[in-house]
């Protein structure tokens, strides 16, 4: 099963407000991953299609947070996922293990523009699978098991006007992954081949966009 593409390049995160601990992608929880930039950029250490993916070392079960993910280099053919995943996920290649396939372990938004969850795809942005050096903005509500994506913090959150983390509004549900509040969730990551790369800021940083907040609170770092 094909899903995304590649991200490579680190740039410098402005404005917004970051400011939390030290989080960072997990090496002893990962496969066929190169490791960089203090481990929050990840790549494929392989040059063919093969998923390599990763997880975050810290979990939360309850909050609202914020990442940014840097496409850092997108090759434009292969297939690269940004997300979250559960404990019971584990890193590898194959069904049940790369991010968004059969299991409900993992959800993720791929460069394909469509977010998969137990090997099922639903479009959602175009597609950007050239989009080198641009940002896909992510807020996770533990508390209500829901997720959003938009492009460079412009784009509309799950490509609509009316949607927005901060109202708790058109959130893509993730609760297959566990109960929501109680259940650990981790970010998770993956790239298909050597040519893909995400940087990823959790928020030790400032953010390049501003962190969404309303009355569903306001999301904060990872």
């Amino acid at each position: 099963m094909k899903r995304f593409r590649k991200f490579q390049l680190m740039m410098p995160f402005v404005s917004g407000g970051g400011g939390g601990g030290a989080v960072t992608f997990d090496p002893s929880h990962a496969f066929q991953i190169a490791f960089t930039n203090s481990n929050l950029t990840v790549a494929n250490t392989s040059a063919t299609a093969a998923y390599g993916n990763t997880k975050s070392t810290t979990s939360h079960t309850t909050g609202k947070y914020y990442i940014e993910a840097l496409i850092a280099a997108d090759d434009g053919a292969s297939n690269m996922m940004i997300g979250v995943c559960n404990g019971t996920w584990t890193a590898g290649s194959g069904a049940g293990h790369a991010i968004g396939s059969a299991g409900n372990n993992s959800i993720g938004l791929s460069d394909s523009g469509a977010w998969y969850i137990n090997a099922v795809p639903t479009a959602l942005l175009t597609a950007f699978t050239t989009q080198a050096g641009h940002i896909i903005c992510m807020a996770v509500d533990l508390d209500h098991g829901k997720i959003w994506w938009r492009l460079d913090g412009v784009g509309y959150w799950n490509a609509n006007a009316t949607y927005d983390p901060g109202t708790n509004t058109g959130g893509i549900d993730f609760s297959a992954l566990g109960t929501p509040g109680s259940t650990a969730i981790f970010v998770a990551a993956e790239c298909e081949t050597s040519s893909e790369k995400w940087t990823v800021n959790f928020g030790a940083t400032s953010y390049a966009y501003a962190a969404p907040s309303g009355t569903n609170g306001t999301f904060g770092a990872w």
